[in-house]
């Protein structure tokens, strides 16, 4: 049986997928959620970006979020007597296993967007890969959070 994948025929064994609709968060806060939980300004979270510097951060769209991973790295590095720690590369590396399939409402839970945002990205062919299941959408989890990945911006000065 072939279903149709980012429009590519391409097999999917169906014992090997998993429907979920509760799925845990990756833990992505806004701007102003990070301002919060860190004490920094918004104006100078973005000036850090601006400037290459500062903390690990996804850019989904015209939308900027951070990983609660990163946020606590980041405020590690400013303790007082605590080990320098690097960013991963993928913080949520052991979060979700394979073959997890979850439909679009469940996918903008989790990149905390709307649910138009997210259709609009996949109409205009810059969202995630997809899968359509005769008129259903839905969304790998290793595909939304390897597109996910791609869109993590690295600072490259460390302060």
């Amino acid at each position: 049986m072939n279903y149709v994948f980012n429009n590519e025929m391409r097999p999917i064994e169906l014992r090997a997928v998993n429907f979920c609709k509760d799925v845990p968060s990756l833990g992505l806060v806004t701007a102003a959620e990070a301002e919060r939980i860190l004490g920094i300004r918004k104006e100078d979270l973005s000036y850090y970006r601006a400037r290459g510097y500062g903390l690990p951060y996804f850019k989904i769209g015209r939308a900027v979020r951070y990983c609660s991973v990163d946020i606590g790295v980041y405020k590690a590095k400013f303790e007082e007597g605590s080990p320098s720690r690097e960013y991963a590369k993928n913080p949520f590396i052991d979060i979700f296993g394979r073959g997890i399939i979850i439909d679009p409402k469940t996918a903008s839970k989790i990149l905390t967007l709307s649910h138009k945002h997210l259709n609009d990205l996949r109409s205009d062919g810059g969202g995630p890969r997809f899968i359509r299941f005769g008129h259903y959408i839905r969304y790998s989890m290793d595909e939304l959070i390897s597109w996910l990945i791609s869109g993590r911006v690295t600072p490259i000065i460390h302060r």
